[in-house]
């Protein structure tokens, strides 16, 4: 498998380190449903981070009544870093010990919030792309690829973008089994689904103030999915200390002693 755009070698670092997590599987399938499940390896928000998230979700709520996210009750606030369907064999053992052993390589990165905007139906909080965050997103996604079911069908809403973005997110879920990974990670929190014609969510949103916010990410997390992309309460299978804390500088010096960009 190869990283489009990024530095290769430092993932090749890190994979060799959880090799043998990614090899063993073991008897996971024994534990849950042989079915596969999508499940959601995330950055956690900071205490004030998630606040202002759950305020924007309930002002969004109070203007559109048909949000379909609730981020005060069922869901969490969070940043995707890879989401996929994974085999029966690798829930929960390969895929929670790839992440827990993957937490100390990865980088606290200082994450500034950004615009909030409208994507199809939903209202989301953009989130301002780095070289720390990106490197974490594709080290999480090439230690977890080989534990994806493969030849997954791609998402409806992207069938909704510009054609040139449809055909970049679309060859991602082909390769990688998630249209969000590599150069098409695109980090934000999601606050509102509404698909109804009764709302005018793009309205709604925009009566909104997103509030300057900047926090450092320090948890990884696996988390157990739910209806329009939210991550439930309460039922993450783990969650993990990110290991290194580092300013975005001293993360791109670590990251370039592993070589330049391919």
């Amino acid at each position: 498998m190869t990283v489009p755009g990024r530095r290769l070698a430092y993932v090749v670092v890190v994979a060799a380190a959880m090799a043998v997590l990614a090899a063993t599987p073991g008897e996971a399938g024994s534990m849950h449903s042989m079915t596969p499940a999508q499940y959601d390896v995330h950055l956690k928000l900071s205490a004030s981070a998630e606040a202002a998230a759950q305020e924007l979700n309930s002002r969004v709520t109070e203007l559109c009544p048909h949000n379909g996210v609730d981020l005060n009750v069922s869901a969490q606030p969070h940043i995707t870093l890879y989401l996929t369907e994974f085999t029966p064999a690798a829930v929960p053992t390969a895929l929670t010990g790839n992440v827990s052993a993957m937490a100390p390589v990865l980088v606290r990165c200082n994450v500034t919030m950004g615009e909030l905007f409208v994507q199809g139906s939903y209202g989301m909080w953009a989130v301002e792309d780095s070289t720390c965050l990106q490197a974490d997103a594709d080290v999480a996604a090439a230690l977890l690829v080989p534990l994806a079911v493969p030849n997954q069908p791609v998402p409806g809403w992207v069938s909704g973008l510009p054609p040139a973005e449809r055909a970049q997110k679309t060859a991602m879920v082909q390769r990688f089994g998630s249209p969000n990974v590599f150069m098409q990670f695109q980090p934000h929190v999601t606050i509102a689904f509404d698909d109804s014609p009764d709302d005018d969510l793009a309205a709604c949103v925009a009566q909104l103030h997103a509030p300057a916010t900047v926090f450092e990410a320090t948890t990884i997390a696996v988390g157990t999915t739910g209806p329009h992309g939210t991550v439930l309460r309460g039922k993450d299978l783990g969650d993990y200390a990110i290991g290194t804390p580092s300013s975005v500088a001293q993360h791109d010096a670590q990251y370039m002693a592993f070589g330049a960009p391919v």
